[in-house]
């Protein structure tokens, strides 16, 4: 791969990583944005209060919003990775990243599976696609 490519791809890595941040945010304080992504991908289009009551859904809200401040942080470590180790082509950040990416997809895909939301684990393919595959593609620069 050429420079171009090089370039094109950390390029893709950043975005990828900072809209992995906003969509943690987002999850985080901005639920009338996501909980109808949730409600379609998990509940069949209903809302948690319909099916388990006021009290059960502010604390549904409350685990949303503290994975979603997760999902933030771990997008944002990812991304400082990337704009620093990555970028002066760290075989060492390179192999770190990627096992972090990989220990999140494998432990969190085959928990949702484990537990019948298969829509979660169709969300994570998504979101290791969009984070990994630059990543993959950066690997032959690093040293």
């Amino acid at each position: 791969m050429n420079d171009l490519s090089k370039n094109l791809w950390w390029r893709l890595q950043v975005i990828a990583l900072a809209g992995g941040a906003l969509f943690g945010l987002a999850l985080a304080f901005l639920p009338a944005v996501t909980d109808p992504v949730f409600n379609a991908l998990l509940l069949n289009n209903q809302t948690t209060t319909d099916l388990y009551g006021a009290d059960a859904a502010r604390y549904i809200a409350f685990t949303y919003g503290v994975l979603g401040c997760v999902t933030a942080g771990f997008a944002v470590l990812m991304l400082g990775m990337t704009l620093t180790g990555l970028r002066r082509a760290s075989r060492e950040t390179w192999n770190v990243m990627m096992i972090g990416l990989l220990f999140w997809y494998i432990t969190d895909t085959a928990f949702s599976l484990i537990s019948g939301y298969s829509g979660n684990a169709l969300l994570n393919t998504g979101f290791l696609i969009a984070m990994g595959l630059p990543l993959v593609l950066l690997r032959p620069h690093t040293r």
